[in-house]
């Protein structure tokens, strides 16, 4: 469903999200300099388009796919883990969590708040979107705390799980098998 939305948004379609989350474990001055997971992505709209919204959104959910395809693969994790990505368009924010079911992704709208501007909006609305942001918060955290206990993944180890990386591919989306119907 995801290529098939995306089909004709290839000339727009960026080569990065907006916005990355990136998970990195500082013990020590060494590791300062290296590389951290990605554990979240975001597409930002100031004004909505409902074309290029759903494109967005498609987009994050395909990168999320592809950020627990990387994780599944180099860390022993459970099925619990969660990412979390988000859509921002305008003054709304929609946070969505994906979680990995054996072979197949899952992704499910978890909480959506009003992004606060001003004094006044912060002052009446906040408190509103309390319980959301803490439920972020917690998903964020929960896959941390994953990431913080798990063992590197023995690369050809008989457990290693299935992950199916052309399907989260741009040129995936190009493929006439399946964008014809």
């Amino acid at each position: 469903m995801f290529v098939r939305l995306c089909k004709h948004l290839d000339a727009a379609t960026p080569k990065h999200p907006d916005l990355k989350i990136r998970y990195q474990e500082r013990t020590s001055q060494e590791s300062i300099g290296q590389e951290g997971t990605d554990i979240g992505v975001a597409e930002v709209s100031l004004d909505p388009c409902p074309q290029k919204d759903t494109g967005d959104l498609c987009r994050v959910a395909l990168w999320s796919k592809r950020i627990m395809d990387e994780i599944v693969t180099k860390m022993e994790i459970n099925e619990e883990a969660r990412v979390l990505f988000f859509q921002v368009i305008e003054k709304s924010c929609t946070f969505y969590a994906m979680r990995r079911l054996g072979t197949v992704y899952a992704a499910a709208k978890v909480a959506e708040i009003k992004i606060a501007y001003t004094i006044s909006d912060v002052l009446t609305e906040f408190e509103k979107d309390v319980s959301s942001w803490l439920l972020a918060d917690r998903i964020f955290q929960d896959l941390v705390s994953t990431l913080q206990s798990a063992k590197p993944r023995k690369p050809n180890s008989p457990d290693m799980p299935r992950v199916f990386a052309g399907l989260s591919t741009p040129r995936s989306r190009r493929m006439s098998k399946d964008t014809s119907h």
